[in-house]
């Protein structure tokens, strides 16, 4: 079988390939104070639920008037479909998440209900949540939250992603993410280039292919490279120059060891319940990620995502387990969090330095459908945890039909266009938690989501 070779990392889809002009900073990157280009003391996990999750099976179940609307459905209603926080009276949890619910105990966590969704259509609805800015067409994107943090760091990579990719904008080209399906490709990747060509090698092929062979024929690569290099006119050279670049940033990873400090992620896989060969599409093996990202000192911004919310027919069935599991690797990735140290600084943990956000498009219908499905529902759900959280809050709230109300920045107001509460609220509040209050404030004037952190 044919090893990895550095051309083929560079080349990969979702690997290195983005990484383009690495200083070639587009206005956005150029807008980060000087201050911010060192190694943060901030880390973000962002867990992304694609296709829109049921919030009343999470942070917004039927409690007080609701109880007594016709719109949501019986099996919503009942006394064991939600439960309060232990210690935290204000944080009541649909059945969904029941299994976070230590997560929630252990760590400072906030709710945000009634985020306004205008446009339910998944791929310009997630795009909105990722990013706080809204596009009606999918030929323009702008970056996420990770993306934009991703500028203030000066290596590669300046963000993770586990999953597909978020969107990126402007950043795709300046501050590239290192994207990997799942945790064991993930490492497979920080394993680098090999020095030999082909494995197995057979005791002949060892003798003809030998570490002072492939030497040679590398140097050999070399010098042709540089003679082709000389014969391009100055844009073409100027191209190359840049793929060089490139390489030269990866061989810098590379060379920090990352996956010798992932060497127990098998034993974490089964922690999470991913199983060891971690099929890419697991829940808890891709949740799992975000504290070997974290703890290695790959990067402090990771964004791990994953499908399968979108249930249109059987959605208790459906989507119970799957949120279920959910659940039940965020509260293992809190534990492993409150117990590693942070690499940068050891002497405080992974959860005293890292802000999680956990959302999705939207959120489903209160009501089911002719096929016992839920469809897609112009409101919005978010949970924040960690760093600088306000902890036992919920912001934002969805009257007795489910409908989003306004939000005033303390409390909920009568529905408007100015009174909604809207992805750019918690992307911005986000940001200067970040203490990125310039961008925040290009992101949303208004600060409704300012009582979220402390």
């Amino acid at each position: 079988m044919k090893k990895v070779s550095r051309r083929s990392l560079l080349n990969a889809s979702g690997g290195l390939a983005a990484l383009g002009i690495m200083n070639e900073f587009s206005p956005l990157m150029r807008s980060f104070p000087a201050s911010a280009q060192s190694v943060p003391s901030s880390k973000l996990i962002t867990i992304f639920l694609n296709g829109g999750w049921d919030s009343t099976l999470g942070t917004d179940p039927v409690v007080g008037d609701k109880l007594n609307s016709s719109i949501y459905a019986p099996e919503y209603k009942p006394a064991d479909m939600k439960k309060a926080v232990d210690g935290k009276p204000n944080l009541i949890v649909g059945k969904g998440l029941e299994t976070a619910i230590p997560a929630f105990a252990s760590m400072p966590t906030a709710f945000v209900n009634g985020i306004y969704i205008e446009v339910t259509a998944h791929e310009l609805a997630s795009r909105y949540m990722y990013s706080g800015k809204e596009s009606l067409t999918v030929s323009r994107e702008y970056p996420s939250l990770a993306a934009i943090l991703s500028g203030t760091r000066d290596s590669f990579p300046s963000h993770v992603v586990v999953g597909s990719e978020p969107p990126l904008g402007d950043t795709a080209r300046t501050r590239p993410p290192l994207v990997a399906p799942g945790l064991k490709q993930l490492v497979a990747m920080l394993a680098g280039p090999t020095d030999t060509l082909y494995t197995p090698l057979t005791a002949k092929d060892k003798r003809l292919v030998s570490k002072e062979s492939v030497g040679f024929a590398q140097e050999y690569a070399r010098m042709l490279d540089a003679s082709y290099l000389a014969s391009l006119d100055e844009s073409s050279q100027k191209s190359l120059l840049t793929w060089r670049k490139s390489g030269e940033a990866s061989d810098a990873m590379y060379q920090k060891h990352f996956q010798d400090k992932m060497l127990d992620h098998k034993e974490a896989l089964l922690r999470y319940n991913a199983g060891v060969n971690d099929d890419e599409s697991t829940i808890g093996g891709r949740i799992s990620s975000a504290l070997f990202v974290l703890k290695s000192g790959l990067s402090p911004f990771v964004t791990v995502n994953f499908g399968g919310f979108d249930t249109h027919d059987d959605h208790l069935k459906r989507h119970l387990p799957i949120l279920t599991n959910v659940g039940t690797a965020i509260a293992q990735l809190v534990e492993d969090l409150r117990r590693t140290p942070d690499p940068h600084s050891p002497e405080l943990s992974l959860a005293d330095t890292t802000t999680i956000l956990i959302t999705s498009d939207f959120v489903r219908t209160p009501h089911f459908n002719l096929v016992n499905g839920t469809d897609h529902w112009q409101s919005g759900s978010a949970i924040v945890m960690g760093k600088g959280v306000r902890d036992n809050v919920v912001l934002g709230k969805t009257d007795m039909n489910a409908a989003a109300l306004g939000w005033d920045g303390t409390a909920a107001v009568p529905f408007s266009e100015a009174t909604a509460l809207k992805p750019d609220h918690l992307i911005s509040a986000l940001l200067r938690n970040f203490d990125l209050d310039n961008l925040a404030s290009e992101i949303a004037k208004e600060g409704k989501l300012n009582a979220l952190f402390i």
